[in-house]
């Protein structure tokens, strides 16, 4: 793997873990199309380590909501997104990481084998955006940081459990409960993301121990920093966008590129030029 081809990878990583785009099938799909031939258990260590760079971005973004959460009123902010409202929603958060660590830690490995199979993504893509189009013009949305409740924490939680679906994304699925549930689509993309980050974590740092031995037999270490540091910076990049675009805008161009996305790889599939 060359440094240009580990930090492509790596702002594809960052780009594509926070907009509800889907991130395992962009980091598959883009090499595949680019003839990148890499050797699959190098390459899904390299994945797997710069997930840490997508991380980091996160936490960087919401560190102001994290502080509040652990100690509510410590700082001033006028956001009316969040002001308020997350020193309370710790509690929410405990109750839907449990289904969200439970299901992943079962089934997480199988999740990869169902990746494997360009199908299923495909469909999985397609299935997640339309959904989308309905969150978006089916749900009434109006409700704030200050209104999430145990329940809300829990069924968004399930949200992100069914994430590790081939084609989906944790972090896209909770986006939608969140949505479903009658959250602004601003407010709703920070608080799926805030329940999304323990689990993120807690299965990241797992993949950092368990292939880093890997990356370092396969000559990769330079490669996983370079990409981690790229998917950092556009992962902060996209949060930050992200957010900013929902609070006045609807979520159907996510939407309609997921169902394109989805029809493309079948396409493709068909063609012949995807195996």
């Amino acid at each position: 793997m060359t440094n240009a081809e580990a930090v492509i990878i790596g702002a594809i990583q960052g780009v594509s873990e926070w907009l509800p785009i889907g991130d395992a099938v962009h980091t598959n799909l883009v090499p595949s199309l680019l003839g990148w031939k890499f050797v699959s258990a190098p390459y899904t260590a390299f994945r797997a380590i710069i997930q840490i760079g997508a991380l980091l971005a996160a936490f960087l973004y919401l560190w102001k909501d994290i502080v509040r959460m652990i100690s509510p009123g410590s700082i001033n902010d006028p956001d009316e997104l969040s002001s308020g409202g997350s020193g309370r929603i710790l509690v929410p958060l405990i109750f839907g990481c449990i289904p969200a660590i439970l299901v992943q830690a079962l089934l997480r490995h199988h999740a990869r084998i169902w990746d494997s199979h360009w199908i299923f993504p495909a469909i999985g893509t397609m299935i997640l955006g339309l959904l989308f189009f309905h969150a978006e013009g089916g749900s009434k949305q109006g409700r704030k940081m200050s209104d999430v409740s145990v329940v809300d924490g829990f069924l968004v939680g399930i949200g992100q459990a069914l994430g590790i679906g081939p084609g989906l994304s944790q972090s896209s699925t909770s986006l939608f409960l969140a949505m479903e549930l009658g959250f602004e689509k601003s407010v709703a993309a920070r608080f799926a993301f805030l329940l999304y980050l323990p689990a993120y974590t807690l299965f990241t740092l797992t993949d950092f121990f368990h292939y880093k031995s890997i990356i370092i037999a396969s000559q990769l270490t330079h490669a996983a920093l370079l990409g981690s540091i790229a998917a950092c910076v556009t992962g902060y990049l996209s949060l930050a966008i992200l957010i900013r675009f929902l609070r006045s805008h609807p979520i159907y161009l996510f939407a309609l590129y997921r169902v394109f996305l989805g029809g493309f790889i079948i396409w493709l599939i068909g063609r012949h030029l995807l195996v």
